[in-house]
């Protein structure tokens, strides 16, 4: 057993040693230097590294993100943009190889002088003969490096080690360079590295750049590359049978490390699988950015319930779910989104169910997202069904929310507004004519009174807590109406939305055709409302007592903020016209709230601090550009 548990904390060491060094390189920021800018002085001088590192380094950081910013490119990590450099312009090229090899630079040297380690000095010996050899051959490979550029000693992909040099900003992992590689080892040939100290004299510089080369990290690059797709098979085992193991024997590890490990696994499994690496990843990058413990958890019980239901032969389907759960760019839904699956998944009450079905035979490679999207929906609308229903007994009237804005005037185009967008694609009826219609009737409608909410929930007996005294104190008293949002507070969710047409399954097959037609008519009617509606949702909020979130947590109705938004639940596609709400905490992250006990009429009073990364978000409005 203890030779296995060896084999096991090996593992573990490795792939979170080398995934850690993946996630600093990937960062489009400005790295720290890990050392004083004059503590090379057996290479460089201090003023050379301070222009160096802050003259050229951070004008490439700047330019590149610059250029990124012009055109939406989605989230991209420093990385992949690098190993996929064709598809960028020379902008991104130039900057952006700048950016990554100072990056890979600064840490590349080290003001104390090391060895090298054996195991890398062997691989060395072996491809060049001996260290002396190696190094002479990147001398002489450096110095016939005309003009700009840098010289790399790479790790094939056969598993050698090799020297080649690249001009400009060009770097070996670039899909552009010939018989490129891993790059373990560089350096900077631009005259900027150098002249101020050296002037002409390249050859010195060449020369006492061994004097301080980081041969520690050199060493973990090169097991980060040569390690890392073997490992599994090295301790002999699969990714499914080690996940086996560690649920068999959780007393190894504590609960959040055995968690940890198995996204490292997903992540790792799938980056050898061209297409599949990124959800895992990006799950394992967000759980290692959250700082709120509760949210950690959370997501951590969520991956081990959906991973259990959908198992190692249906990754694919597992993928997908991942996928669309990132999808919205925002790790509170995200976590909420991943929560609600899980839920269904272990609750019996819905076994027999349509969707249960769907959901455990989503194992066909050509499923839509959209045809995912759809069933998760389903979900989650059966999972809120089944949280409110919960509140049934001597406390609450279950109701159904209905909102919608009470347009009375002789609108026509809202209730036939698909025949309007194909009138407006063929060019028949003038699309401004039209709009302006539209707003006239929707400031008819905003400034009418608002019809009655049919709420979730309203109480039929007040609601009490004890006081300090033991006095029972009314908190919100007979017919007070809440909304109940299965989630977590800081999540922003709708209250409602208004014109979302294509929800209609007969339309669903035309969204394609006029989707661009339809979210020009939601821009100007959100444009509209925002400018307009502050006193219509101000209304909603004053027939609204409080929401009822995930566990029973109520928080009142003036620690809420409502607003309008244009993002709809497929992200930025698809818009719909929204009224949307979140929470308003104190200035000392803190949100008053109360706790419901089932089948009690005595509350809870608490307070909750929300996580420092949404205390300096919460401002931030959900809304498409």
């Amino acid at each position: 057993m203890m030779i296995l548990e060896n084999k096991i904390n090996l593992l573990t060491e490795k792939i979170n040693a080398g995934e850690f060094l993946l996630l600093e390189m990937k960062k489009i920021g400005i790295d720290k230097l890990p050392y004083a800018k004059s503590s090379l002085k057996r290479f460089i001088d201090g003023k050379t590294m301070d222009v160096h590192y802050n003259g050229h380094y951070k004008t490439y950081v700047k330019k590149l993100n610059d250029a990124l910013s012009k055109k939406n490119y989605g989230d991209l990590e420093l990385e992949d943009i690098i190993k996929s450099i064709s598809k960028f312009p020379k902008t991104i090229r130039n900057n952006g190889g700048g950016a990554f090899n100072h990056a890979l630079f600064w840490k590349m040297l080290s003001p104390n002088k090391q060895d090298i380690p054996s195991e890398l000095k062997s691989r060395i010996i072996k491809d060049f003969g001996s260290i002396n050899e190696f190094k002479n051959k990147f001398n002489e490979e450096s110095k016939d490096r005309f003009g700009s550029g840098w010289c790399w000693l790479v790790l094939t992909k056969n598993g050698r080690l090799k020297i080649m040099s690249t001009p400009n900003q060009d770097n070996p992992l670039m899909n552009v360079v010939e018989g490129g590689g891993f790059p373990i080892l560089g350096l900077d040939l631009w005259e900027h590295a150098y002249y101020l100290k050296y002037q002409n004299k390249r050859d010195e510089y060449i020369k006492n750049f061994w004097s301080v080369v980081n041969w520690k990290f050199v060493h973990e690059l090169y097991q980060l590359k040569d390690k890392k797709e073997n490992i599994l098979e090295e301790v002999k085992f699969k990714v499914k049978d080690f996940m086996l193991f560690l649920e068999q024997q959780q007393s190894l590890f504590p609960e959040d490390e055995i968690e940890i490990d198995y996204l490292n696994s997903l992540c790792l499994k799938k980056t050898q699988r061209k297409g599949l690496s990124d959800p895992f990843c990006k799950l394992l990058k967000l759980r290692r950015t959250l700082e709120d413990k509760k949210l950690k958890k959370s997501l951590n019980d969520s991956i081990k319930v959906i991973s259990k239901f959908y198992n190692f032969n249906r990754t694919l389907s597992f993928q997908k779910v991942i996928d669309i759960s990132l999808s919205d760019e925002n790790y509170g839904r995200t976590i909420s989104f991943l929560k609600i699956l899980a839920d269904f998944i272990e609750s019996d009450t819905f076994k027999k169910e349509e969707v249960k079905k769907r959901l455990s035979g989503l194992i066909i490679d050509d499923i839509s997202k959209d045809d995912l999207n759809d069933i998760l929906s389903a979900v989650r609308e059966l999972e809120y069904a089944k949280y409110e229903q919960s509140f049934e007994g001597d406390e609450f009237d279950i109701k159904q929310t209905k909102l919608s804005l009470p347009l009375s005037c002789d609108a026509e185009e809202f209730y036939t507004l698909f025949e309007l967008l194909k009138h407006f694609k063929s060019g028949e009826k003038d699309f401004n004519v039209y709009v302006n219609k539209m707003k006239e009737c929707i400031n008819s409608a905003l400034i009418s009174d608002v019809p009655p909410i049919k709420a979730d929930l309203i109480t039929k007996k007040p609601l009490y807590i004890i006081d300090e005294n033991n006095n029972k104190e009314i908190i919100f008293g007979d017919n007070t109406h809440f909304e109940v949002k299965k989630m977590d507070v800081e999540v922003d969710s709708y209250l409602s939305e208004f014109f979302s047409i294509f929800k209609q399954s007969s339309l669903k097959n035309v969204k394609k055709d006029y989707l661009g037609e339809y979210n020009k008519v939601i821009t100007e009617i959100y444009n509209y409302v925002k400018e307009n509606g502050d006193g219509y949702l101000e209304k909603i909020k004053s027939q609204i007592n409080g929401i009822i979130f995930d566990n029973y947590l109520i928080v009142p109705i003036e620690n809420l903020h409502f607003y309008w938004s244009n993002k709809g639940q497929r992200g930025c596609d698809e818009l719909r016209l929204s009224i949307r709400f979140r929470i308003k905490p104190d200035e000392s992250n803190q949100i008053n709230t109360y706790t419901y006990t089932k089948g009690s009429d005595i509350l809870v009073k608490n307070s909750r601090q929300v996580s420092d990364s949404f205390f300096r978000k919460y401002k931030d409005e959900i809304k498409c550009p």
